[in-house]
C-alpha cells in the first residue's frame, strides 16, 4: 500500500520546513520553537494525546530523560505543557502538518494515547507515510479494539485494564517470593487470551 504512495511520502518530506512556516504564521503553539537542540527532535518518541494516561507516560518518559513531544488538540494543554517545560505542539495527528511540527519523520516511535480507534487508525496511515519504519505504540481501555490492533498488526498494544492487573499481580507475586522475571508476562498474556475468548463468545 505505502510502496505506492512512495511519491506523496517523498513530497512530504521535502516540503516540511514549507510546512513549519505555515504553521508557524497561523499559530506559535502550532509548530515548535526554531531554538530546539537538533538532537532532542532526532531519535525521539511522539505522544500524540495528553489525555487518559498521557500525564503518567509524559512523566516518567522525562525521568528516564528521554525526549518527548507530545501532540494535542487542546490548546489550553499544550500551552500548560510548554509552560512546564515539555516540548508540545497544538494540532491534530491525523494531519500530516502536525506530525511533521513534531518531527515525526526523524522520530523513533510514536506513541498513540486516543481512545478513538478510527482516529488512531487515520494517524498511523499518516505516519507511515513520513516515517514507513515507525514502530507504533497504541493505547485502549477497549479490549474489542486492542484485539482488532494486534490482528492489524498496527503495533504494540496496550489495555489499561490489562496493564493495572498486571502491575498488581506482580507485586502480589512478588509479595509472595516469586522474582519478577519469573513472570515473563504472563498476566498479560492470559489477560489476552481471555479478552479474546470472550469476544469469540459474544
Amino acid at each position: 500500500m505505502f510502496a505506492a504512495e512512495g511519491p506523496i511520502r517523498r513530497f512530504l518530506k521535502s516540503h516540511w520546513k514549507l510546512a513549519r512556516v505555515a504553521d508557524a504564521k497561523a499559530d506559535p503553539m502550532s509548530v515548535l520553537p526554531d531554538e530546539l537542540d537538533t538532537p532532542y527532535i532526532r531519535g525521539h518518541i511522539v505522544l500524540v494525546g495528553y489525555g487518559h494516561a498521557g500525564p503518567q507516560i509524559l512523566e516518567d518518559l522525562k525521568e528516564r530523560k528521554i525526549a518527548t513531544v507530545v501532540i494535542d488538540k487542546d490548546r489550553g494543554v499544550v500551552e500548560d505543557l510548554r509552560e512546564k517545560g515539555f516540548k508540545a505542539v497544538w494540532g491534530d495527528a491525523t494531519e500530516p502538518g502536525a506530525l511533521i511540527q513534531a518531527h515525526v519523520q526523524d522520530a523513533a516511535l510514536i506513541v498513540i494515547n486516543l481512545l478513538d480507534d478510527l482516529e488512531s487508525r487515520k494517524i498511523i496511515e499518516t505516519v507511515k507515510l513520513l516515517n514507513a519504519r515507525m514502530e507504533v505504540v497504541l493505547t485502549t481501555n477497549d479490549e474489542e479494539n486492542a484485539i482488532r490492533a494486534r490482528a492489524d498488526r498496527l503495533g504494540k498494544v496496550f489495555v489499561f485494564q490489562v496493564v493495572m492487573a498486571a502491575a498488581v499481580a506482580r507485586y502480589c507475586m512478588f509479595r509472595f517470593g516469586r522474582k519478577d522475571e519469573e513472570l515473563e508476562f504472563e498476566e498479560e498474556k492470559e489477560a489476552e487470551q481471555a479478552a479474546e475468548e470472550r469476544l469469540a463468545r459474544s
